[in-house]
């Protein structure tokens, strides 16, 4: 019955898809998006399976199944408590909006997904896999957000986009598993979409859909605002008062205000960064273990720390180690074609005056989580996995760079 049901849901969500103006004017044929939506579908498929088989032990996929499964029964029996459980602390509070453990705000971010999946339980028979239809369908839809929001700039540019957006590999596994990230994934989408245009003026529905996926973001992870707004808002500025004035105001006033906390308030970045960093300490030790530099919740800790963060997420995992867990392999041997594929599209956006803002922003919001990665993350498996969350923001504007480059080499031999 699984089995029927699977396929029965993955057609209905491609008839529906199908229906969507969201995706039909996107600028994908049906041909594209159809090829793309299944392979979204198989994605989620995959990070279950691989998942599962080579970590029986448990991860954090099939720990989110398994509790669905508990509140599956709770919504059958005890609807109220399901649902009022969700806004009651076990900790007598609701403080600790910035803990990395022990506080009600922490424990929402799995939460949500679970009570999300529960309620998907109804309709699925409480099989993992049927689950995970209902959870890339809006997932997919991400995806096209960010295509479209691409699109803007690079309206004669497809096959790039369509690389960078929904083919990065590591993106499109990470962001297909029932789990928080793929929330995570669908609020920065969403975010981005409504606030990434050359239009100065933004929609009623765009203002929805923002102040949608701003309340998703910080709900689930909050410190990716932190990265976010400012890039944004810079944009926007950069609109009306030029690039370079609107990102020197901005990052001076986001610098001004870190300092600020950090002098007179208990909300201190670097206090929060060295939370974070402490509780990854925490946890047992993982095969892919890596050095970090440990923070004390100085400014000084920060700057020794730096350029070993840069390090770890810009190099981590390296293939070449014989201690690398076989798994990390075709990933790390992924993200170093990344870095070729950046080096040879700064040249070429350069030289062929490709539209600066969008790659400003998108560097702007994916370089300083790229760091606290690099500083909190203490192994190299996971660094994979955060990172990947971000590949389409930074990967996809050097892609067109690349086939413009190209495109110009090819017809000037012709």
């Amino acid at each position: 019955m699984s089995y029927v049901l699977f396929f029965v849901y993955i057609l209905a969500g491609w008839w529906l898809l199908s229906r969507c103006r969201f995706v039909t004017q996107s600028g994908l044929n049906r041909k594209e998006w159809t090829i793309l939506y299944f392979l979204k579908i198989l994605a989620g498929v995959a990070i279950g399976w691989l998942s599962a088989y080579f970590y029986p032990q448990g991860s954090d996929y099939w720990m989110i199944h398994r509790e669905s499964l508990i509140n599956y029964e709770m919504l059958r029996s005890e609807p109220v408590t399901f649902f009022t459980e969700l806004f009651s602390s076990p900790y007598g509070h609701f403080g600790g909006y910035f803990d990395s453990v022990g506080s009600y705000w922490t424990d929402l971010k799995n939460n949500l997904v679970i009570k999300t999946a529960a309620v998907v339980n109804i309709f699925s028979g409480g099989n993992y896999y049927v689950n995970s239809v209902f959870f890339n369908l809006p997932g997919f839809l991400a995806h096209v957000a960010i295509y479209r929001m691409f699109r803007r700039f690079y309206p004669n540019h497809s096959k790039a986009l369509i690389l960078g957006v929904f083919l990065l590999p590591s993106a499109l596994y990470f962001t297909s598993g029932i789990h928080k990230d793929a929330f995570l994934f669908m609020g920065v989408a969403g975010l981005m979409y409504g606030w990434i245009s050359p239009d100065k003026n933004i929609s009623r529905k765009r203002w929805f859909l923002i102040i949608l996926s701003f309340l998703l973001i910080a709900l689930v992870r909050s410190y990716v605002l932190a990265a976010l707004i400012p890039a944004v808002l810079a944009y926007r500025m950069g609109l009306r008062y030029g690039v370079s004035r609107a990102n020197y105001f901005v990052y001076a006033f986001v610098l001004v205000g870190a300092l600020l906390a950090h002098l007179f308030t208990d909300v201190s970045p670097i206090k929060v960064i060295t939370e974070k960093q402490q509780a990854f300490l925490a946890l047992p030790e993982a095969r892919s273990q890596i050095q970090v530099d440990t923070l004390n919740g100085s400014p000084n800790s920060l700057f020794h720390a730096l350029p070993t963060a840069a390090v770890n997420v810009g190099t981590q995992p390296r293939f070449w180690e014989t201690h690398l867990p076989s798994t990390l392999i075709f990933p790390s041997i992924e993200w170093f074609l990344y870095l070729l594929l950046i080096g040879a599209g700064i040249l070429m956006y350069r030289r062929y005056q490709l539209p600066i803002q969008p790659l400003v922003t998108c560097v702007l919001f994916a370089i300083p989580l790229l760091l606290l990665i690099g500083f909190i993350v203490p192994n190299s498996g996971s660094i994979i996995r955060y990172r990947a969350l971000y590949l389409p923001y930074l990967i996809t504007p050097f892609l067109v760079a690349i086939r413009v480059g190209i495109k110009h080499i090819i017809s000037k031999n012709i």
